[in-house]
């Protein structure tokens, strides 16, 4: 175990911090744009999370409803850890490209960084599958640990379900109208 955190300590010291490699990768070998999907770049998610100003405290939540990589969640868990000394921010995504669900849960393990990402259809609130990550702290560093609940098992709905209360006739105008379609293989 030593060992290890030794490693860790080594590797996060040439860090570059909060970056999507995953999308960048994703957008330039896989995707080209293909099904209409195009990962906001990341000067425009910088932008974004530095108009949001000094607001962003550490154990506040943040929401992607449709999160591709999680680019616009690294960057305000990114400007928090800045003005922070280091705090973290939780995250909220969801997608309804499992790939790209799966991007944001690796992008937020790697940069330790707590949060639920659905995957889901949040037009009809349809949710399959969601992926929560925990932080542990183990010798001095923050570990994520993941768990994976089923369909239903999701406190992002019931989060987005309470925003929508508010609103119920553009709830139905939108669970009648919107139709659900999976862009990519389900591996």
């Amino acid at each position: 175990m030593e060992l290890f955190v030794q490693m860790f300590y080594r590797v996060s010291e040439y860090s570059e911090g909060f970056c999507d490699v995953l999308g960048d990768m994703f957008m330039e070998c896989v995707s080209h744009g293909n099904n209409g999907q195009f990962f906001t770049p990341i000067h425009v998610a910088d932008l974004m999370a530095c108009m949001g100003g000094n607001r962003l405290k550490p154990k506040q939540s943040v929401c992607d409803s449709c999160c591709g990589s999680g680019r616009m969640l690294l960057s305000a868990v990114k400007k928090c850890a800045e003005e922070n000394d280091g705090g973290r921010l939780f995250c909220y995504g969801s997608d309804i490209d499992l790939i790209c669900v799966k991007m944001t849960v690796v992008n937020l393990m790697m940069n330790s960084v707590p949060g639920e990402v659905a995957w889901m259809n949040t037009l009809t609130m349809q949710h399959w599958r969601s992926y929560h990550i925990d932080l542990q702290l183990i010798a001095g560093v923050w570990l994520p640990i993941l768990k994976i609940t089923e369909a239903g098992d999701t406190s992002f709905i019931r989060k987005l379900e309470n925003a929508m209360e508010d609103n119920s006739e553009l709830k139905r105008s939108i669970q009648s109208n919107a139709r659900a379609t999976q862009l990519t293989f389900d591996f």
